[in-house]
């Protein structure tokens, strides 16, 4: 009897671990099959990607963005599109071996990598949207500006003539700003679907700034355009010779519009007042009714 107990006892044993071997090697042949057939997936998706991004001529297109100083051959933003489609549907795959195989210490990183993988689909997704609208604003922008006064009257400026601009350049300034703009907004909306606070706050207060920092310029463009028509105007009345010296005249009128200009930009800008003040009386009065006279065109013809 005591035989038989015992015997019965290994048997017992004996087909318990028969059976936990057979669903280990079920679960193993099934993670297996997972992997194969996602290797095989991952490489289809790479070559259609690869087809899509090509024959839409992304590559051409990012040769005027920033990604244009990164990408040494034709087919690069292609390549990267299609790596990027495998290696995503790779991670998938791994982690869905792990999660069949039921490995207890890698469930939490699973779940972990698994929250986190929606998130950088959508960083991808965003970060495509908000580079090819970027660059469509690049595009359009410079069409829509040059057709203003303020680009055609700028290069006549003295700020103009010191920059060598032409009847393009405001245009092609205002284009780069605003899509460079929406590069940065792009990015930042990327860091924060990754949540990467610490980028994500770094780039929110410079895109808070930089409007504050192009109405500072505009105010320039703006100053100098007025004063050029300040000196027009002047040249335009003959009768101011008879009173006073013409270029004396423009000079000083050019000078306080460009000083007006400056404490405008520099408020605009946000300058602090004290630091404001101070460079004002020590330098950009002086320095402006001097550039002033010397470049006044009011004696001109």
């Amino acid at each position: 009897v005591l035989q038989s107990g015992l015997v019965d006892n290994i048997l017992s044993v004996v087909e318990g671990l028969i059976q936990q071997g057979i669903g280990v090697v079920g679960t193993v042949i099934v993670a297996a099959l997972v992997l194969v057939a996602g290797i095989f997936i991952g490489r289809f998706v790479d070559e259609r990607v690869y087809d899509w991004a090509w024959n839409n001529d992304l590559d051409k297109r990012a040769e005027s963005t920033p990604a244009g100083a990164v990408t040494e051959h034709s087919d690069t933003v292609a390549t990267i599109a299609g790596l990027l489609s495998r290696y995503l549907i790779y991670l998938i795959v791994v982690l869905s071996a792990v999660r069949i195989l039921n490995i207890s210490e890698l469930q939490t990183i699973v779940q972990n990598v698994f929250q986190l993988v929606p998130n950088v689909i959508a960083a991808i997704v965003l970060l495509v949207f908000g580079v090819a609208f970027a660059r469509t604003l690049g595009l359009f922008i410079p069409d829509l500006v040059n057709v203003t006064s303020v680009a055609t009257r700028f290069p006549d400026t003295h700020f103009g003539e010191v920059l060598g601009a032409d009847e393009e350049t405001i245009g092609r300034a205002t284009g780069l700003i605003a899509e460079y703009y929406v590069y940065f907004v792009t990015l930042y909306v990327v860091t924060v679907t990754l949540t990467i606070t610490p980028a994500a706050q770094l780039l929110l207060e410079g895109l808070l700034y930089a409007p504050t920092l192009v109405a500072g310029l505009g105010v320039v463009v703006l100053g100098a355009i007025v004063a050029e028509h300040f000196a027009t105007q002047v040249q335009k009345i003959e009768a101011v010779d008879e009173l006073i010296s013409q270029p004396f005249l423009t000079g000083i009128g050019q000078g306080l519009i460009y000083l007006f200009t400056v404490v405008v930009a520099l408020s605009v800008a946000g300058v602090n007042e004290l630091v404001l003040a101070v460079l004002l009386l020590s330098t950009v009065f002086p320095l402006g009714i001097g550039v002033a006279l010397a470049l006044g065109r009011g004696g001109e013809g």
